[in-house]
């Protein structure tokens, strides 16, 4: 969900404030003493900890935005009531959008979890911006808690950890646990979190006793350490008024025990839960489904509608999840589909493709389309404000929940990119373009679309692009907490990634997850006119006699797990157009047949909207069922026409995947494919 933007006196104060970037803007009169950082660890169960630190103005003047660098040798891996960003040598920590002044005498307090890497705990000084703070030890003002450098799980006693201290007695969690699925190495598990408290809570985090070995959560940030697994909000979803809940889950593997109690540094803690009988389903972490009987040529019966092969369970997982859809510049001409043609309620992100890069700067892509082609509404003095840019803005005015992306990039506009992110000097300048670029034309995020890295695109590469690409994406990461500093907003860093077995490789999986927001996965294009034979477009599983690729989308999610890209982060692409060939044989109805070319198409050769499919092939040719890809296939053998494609059947089968596996959502490309809106429906019917 998008944070509330600033107000016009908080821009105001920012705008007179030289130090923004730098530390601690404050003003030059405030004294060398006027900041105390009290740092106080609550909880340590060895390899990680958990602390409170209260950042208290003691000066005459306000602090807006209050900012603090502290020299820290440990890692902090998650905040609530902060943003952490990482410097040299340790972290500066920054107010959120609903915290960002310190009126004189005020206080703010943040959480965090942290895990040691042989520095102490508690850091002895910070810095401000033209002054010096002092540190305060508090943990030995309290009691520390009687918690084992193991915690261990007893089901017939109180297990660790022992809930903290509550910050008021208004504050107070109740955590609901229920595993949804179990298959003896692992379980689905939803967790609800609800403000039983009196006081509106502006974050929450919760630990509990966990025996698993590792965890991928949901609509939460998740750490485990030690025995202990703490769920932290995200940015969206903090804020719980009295009564009011927060639902999540997560995929759990390893060694299992239903814990029964709960610790959180926000107030009380209360845990209730229930599990199932562990079956003997596969260990795959997918919803189970029936084994369809696979014969040498795939079934069909083009009379009836096709039965679905998934049934999900009544106690199915009903969390939000993103869905991300792009949106092209060139569907204002020949497509004729417009900005406000999006049904902007259905989806949470629209990504704008593309914004171009020369000179090493991000630079607008179609500058007619971008920001000259006027719209009912605008006039002849606006300028450059008009265009798909103004009507992105217009559509958010009417729909606040929706965020908007700046894409740069793409497979035509990828070029410069090897260039841009080669040194130090060349990545700090075009980020900072790109920012500004964001900040002009009224862009919430960036999604970075290098297609690609190292090698497999349009463009050569070079051997140094996967590690280059890693340092430019961390310093968009530290531009934009940078900006989120100024403005009080959160501004998403996004990727869209590769999903071939050449591609997938020359990408740092496991570093790049720890500083993007999500990645969008381009799951389609496996097969398509290149191809001498026919392929599916975006198979779920590799087909026995697809011997081109033999790989599939989930082959490209599990290289990505594999590899330590959290899964939470992950968003799974669904296109909105099929792919066909011609000059296709009857043999197995044209599946993995030799094919001369690519086919007529909607608006270039091989390539169909989903529309047109529906409209003008489906109601002719046979529609057939590869139960071992688990996609649709049309065939014509008079016109000898194949045509590969998704449909609501293939798109339900991708959304339960989603849920089953953890991941952060789905993205389609692109939005001009489905102007019925059939397929955007089934994505948001059953991500529900």
């Amino acid at each position: 969900m998008k944070n509330k933007r600033a107000t016009t006196a908080a821009i105001a104060a920012l705008a007179t404030s030289s130090a923004a970037l730098t530390g601690f803007a404050m003003p030059a009169q405030a004294a060398a003493t006027d900041v105390n950082v009290d740092w106080k660890i609550t909880q340590d169960w060895g390899s990680g900890y958990q602390g409170t630190v209260t950042v208290k103005n003691t000066s005459t003047k306000s602090i807006n935005p209050w900012s603090v660098t502290i020299p820290y040798a440990n890692s902090i891996n998650s905040t609530w009531d902060a943003t952490a960003t990482s410097t040299t040598g340790g972290y500066r920590f920054s107010g959120p959008s609903w915290n960002l002044a310190l009126a004189p005498g005020a206080s703010v307090t943040f959480g965090f979890i942290g895990s040691a890497k042989g520095g102490a705990l508690t850091p002895t000084t910070c810095v401000v911006s033209g002054a010096t703070c002092a540190v305060n030890d508090g943990s030995s003002t309290v009691t520390p808690d009687p918690t084992p450098t193991t915690p261990t799980v007893d089901p017939t006693v109180t297990p660790e950890p022992t809930p903290t201290t509550p910050a008021s007695s208004a504050s107070a969690l109740k955590v609901s646990l229920k595993v949804t699925s179990d298959w003896g190495t692992g379980r689905n598990v939803d967790m609800v979190v609800t403000n039983t408290g009196t006081t509106t809570l502006n974050k929450w985090s919760v630990s509990v006793p966990w025996k698993g070995t590792s965890v991928s959560m949901w609509n939460a940030s998740s750490f485990l350490a030690g025995g202990v697994l703490t769920a932290t909000n995200l940015s969206w979803n903090g804020t719980l008024a009295p009564g009011a809940s927060a639902a999540l889950g997560f995929t759990d593997n390893g060694n299992f025990v239903l814990p029964t109690s709960c610790a959180t540094a926000v107030g009380t803690c209360e845990l209730n839960g229930s599990g199932v009988t562990p079956q003997p389903t596969p260990t795959e972490t997918t919803t189970p489904t029936p084994t369809p009987t696979v014969d040498p040529a795939p079934t069909v019966d083009p009379t009836a509608p096709p039965v679905d092969p998934y049934v999900p369970s009544p106690d199915a997982y009903t969390g939000d999840m993103k869905i991300v859809a792009y949106y092209p510049s060139w569907a204002t001409y020949a497509r004729n589909y417009q900005v406000a043609d999006i049904p902007a309620e259905k989806i949470t992100h629209i990504n704008f493709a593309f914004a171009n890069i020369a000179d090493g700067k991000c630079v607008v892509g179609d500058s007619y389309a971008d920001t000259d082609k006027a719209f009912a509404g605008d006039s002849w003095d606006q300028g450059a404000k008009r265009g798909n840019f103004n009507q992105l803005t217009k559509l958010k005015e009417a729909n606040p929940h929706l965020e908007t992306m700046i894409s740069i990039g793409g497979w035509t506009w990828s070029k410069n990119f090897s260039a841009a992110a080669a040194t130090e000097a060349s990545r700090q300048v075009f980020v900072s373009s790109c920012v500004d670029f964001m900040n002009t034309y009224g862009f919430d995020g960036i999604d970075i679309d290098w297609e690609y890295p190292v090698s497999g695109g349009l463009y050569a590469g070079t051997p140094a692009d996967k590690a280059n690409y890693t340092a430019l994406l961390a310093e968009f990461q530290k531009e934009l907490a940078a900006q989120s500093a100024r403005d009080g907003e959160h501004h998403p860093l996004t990727i869209a990634a590769p999903a071939g077995p050449t591609t997938i490789p020359n990408l740092e999986a496991k570093n790049i997850g720890g500083i993007v927001d999500w990645m969008n996965l381009m799951s389609y294009d496996y097969h398509g006119g290149w191809d001498p034979i026919t392929g599916h477009n975006a198979p779920m599983k590799v087909g026995s006699k697809d011997t081109a690729t033999g790989f599939s989308v989930s082959d490209a999610v599990d290289a990505y797990l594999n590899a330590g890209f959290p899964a939470q982060k992950l968003v799974l692409g669904l296109p909105l157009y099929g792919r066909g060939w011609e000059n296709v044989s009857s043999t197995q109805n044209g599946l993995y047949q030799p094919a001369t070319n690519a086919s007529v198409g909607t608006w270039e050769k091989g390539v169909f909207d989903y529309t047109d499919i529906k409209n003008n092939y489906l109601p002719t040719m046979t529609r057939y069922w590869d139960a071992e890809a688990q996609v649709p296939y049309l065939y014509d053998p008079v016109r000898k026409l194949w045509i590969s494609y998704d449909d609501p059947q293939s798109i339900k089968i991708k959304v339960e995947y989603i849920k089953a596996k953890g991941l952060g959502g789905a993205m389609v490309w692109e939005l001009s494919g489905d102007r019925d809106e059939e397929l955007i429906d089934a994505i948001g019917t059953n991500l529900k």
